[in-house]
This record gives structure tokens, sequence and C-alpha cells, in this order.
């Protein structure tokens, strides 16, 4: 193969990622998307692979393996507290205030990396500010609002190890070299998703007392189709049978 044609597919494979990036309206857009080049590259090495030489058949191999599997990963950012006006304005019983704050897709993919709305669930942030003298107890069935399990919902959204091991196996069963990215694009993938795993139980809430003079400050799950802005939460006064009702408007 001429140099120029060795040329023409490094600019074809960088100029169709850098398109569907900047095409996509989201990561998940962009990633599914991305799932397609082997079968573009493919296309592209049946017409030019008799004419090409080894070292650059795997040269270009390699430039694949780079490109594709820097996608397969889980980079999602703590939760930040909410700001001192959000908690100003929060519903308040004595020295305790609840925030509730309803996730836009744009804190979806910041504080969760994937797009959680897109697969049917409504994540909410919940941060309590208990200033008081006393423990409360939070338990999750005190919340007015069918709840999903985090677990199930980081089912949803792990990165799809078994059509991305499709798309290269059909490309590998012509080119043997891109085995190479799939083993490597597996283990990464594998990996973002045990790091999603991971993080998404950190976030999110469980039954657990709220201690004094503490924060607590994690996610709850609801199904798009039966969310509300508007819920109870009743917090319980460890060591008493005393409770406490909140009516929260989440923040849009």
């Amino acid at each position: 193969m001429s140099i120029h044609g060795f040329t023409h597919i490094r600019v074809f494979i960088g100029d169709y990622v850098a398109s569907l990036y900047f095409s996509s309206v989201n990561k998940n857009l962009f990633r599914e998307n991305l799932n397609i080049l082997p079968y573009k590259i493919t296309q592209i090495f049946l017409t030019s692979s008799r004419k090409m030489k080894k070292k650059q058949l795997l040269f270009i191999l390699s430039a694949c393996t780079l490109t594709l599997t820097s996608c397969a990963n889980y980079r999602a950012s703590p939760l930040y507290n909410p700001s001192a006006d959000l908690i100003q304005m929060a519903p308040r019983d004595e020295a305790i205030s609840v925030v509730s704050k309803t996730f836009t897709r744009s804190d979806c993919n910041k504080f969760l990396d994937r797009d959680v709305l897109a697969e049917g669930y409504q994540p909410i942030q919940l941060y309590i500010q208990n200033d008081s003298d006393k423990n409360y107890i939070f338990s999750l069935d005190r919340i007015t609002l069918p709840l999903a399990r985090p677990e199930m919902v980081a089912e949803k959204v792990h990165t799809s190890t078994a059509g991305r091991a499709a798309a290269y196996g059909a490309g590998a069963l012509i080119l043997w070299p891109l085995i190479i990215p799939a083993v490597v694009d597996g283990v990464k993938s594998a990996n973002a998703n045990e790091a999603l795993d991971k993080d998404f139980t950190a976030k999110a809430a469980k039954d657990q007392v709220i201690l004094h003079h503490s924060q607590f400050n994690a996610i709850i799950f609801v199904p798009v189709d039966a969310y509300q802005n508007s819920y109870n939460l009743t917090l319980v006064e460890q060591g008493s049978a005393q409770s406490k009702v909140f009516h929260i408007v989440s923040n849009e």
C-alpha cells in the first residue's frame, strides 16, 4: 500500500471518531456509535489489506486498539453538598434540614458518568443536615416514592462487553490481529463496569442512623414513569417512637 493510502486510513479513523464525538448529544450515544467503528475499519481493510505490508497492517491495528479502548472507562465526580442557599430554603424541623435535588441529564453524566435517565431511572440527590443533639433513623421504606435498587440501575448502564466483542469478532474473522483490541477492550469494559458498580453502591442511599451534628448525602433512584417532584420523608428519633415528617419539593 502506498504512503498516501496508509495516511488516508489514519485520517479516516481520526475524522470518523471526531465526527461521532461532536455530533453526539451525550457520552453514552458516543459510545454506542463508536461500537460500529470496527465494521468501518474492516471495510477499509477488505479493499486494501492485500496490498498492505504486514508491518503497516500491525501498526494500524495497534493504533485502532489505542483509539477504541480509550472509551471503555468510568469517571464520575463525587457528590457535592448542596449550596448554602438550598439548605437555607429547605424544609426544616427544629435543627434538621432536608434538601432534595432532581438530577438533570448533565448531573447524571457528571456524578454517575452514565445517562441513567435514558434507561428509565430518575436519580434524586437527598441531603439531610442534622444539627440537633439527637440521632435519627433513616429508612428507605419511609420515603413515599417507589424506589429502584441501585444494582439494578447499574446493570442497565453497564458497558456492553458482549456487543463490543461481537463487533471486534466480526473483523477478527478476516483479520486475526483484531483479537488484540478485542481482549484489551474486554478487560477495560469489565473494569469500568466494576468501578461503576462500586460507585453506585457507595452513592446510593441506605438504611442507616444519621448521627447528631452530621450530614447525610446520597442518591435514590425512582422509575421515570413514577417520578413526582414532591414526596414525604419520615425520620425516627433513635431510642424513642417520635418521628418527624418532612414534606419535600425536589429542586429541578
